[in-house]
C-alpha cells in the first residue's frame, strides 16, 4: 500500500499563509493550532484553505517548493 502526501496551505486571521506537506492534513492542522510547530505557534489560529494530494513525498516536496517561490 502506497502512502499519499498532501501539500496544504493554511491561513490565519490576519491573512498570513503557511505552506506545508503532510500525510494527514487534519492531524497536522491540529498540531499547528496546538503550538507544536514553532514557526506557526505565534500566528495561531490556522485554517486549511487548500490542499492537493500527491503519490510520493518527492512530488509533494517539489510542488511545495514551487509554491514557496
Amino acid at each position: 500500500m502506497s502512502m499519499n502526501y498532501f501539500v496544504y496551505i493554511l491561513r490565519n486571521e490576519s491573512g498570513r499563509f503557511y505552506i506545508g506537506v503532510s500525510e494527514d492534513v487534519e492531524v497536522r492542522l491540529k498540531q499547528h493550532n496546538e503550538g507544536i510547530s514553532k514557526w506557526t505557534a505565534k500566528y495561531r489560529p490556522w485554517e486549511i484553505v487548500w490542499s492537493r494530494e500527491f503519490e510520493s513525498l518527492g512530488e509533494a516536496r517539489k510542488y511545495e517548493n514551487q509554491l514557496n517561490k
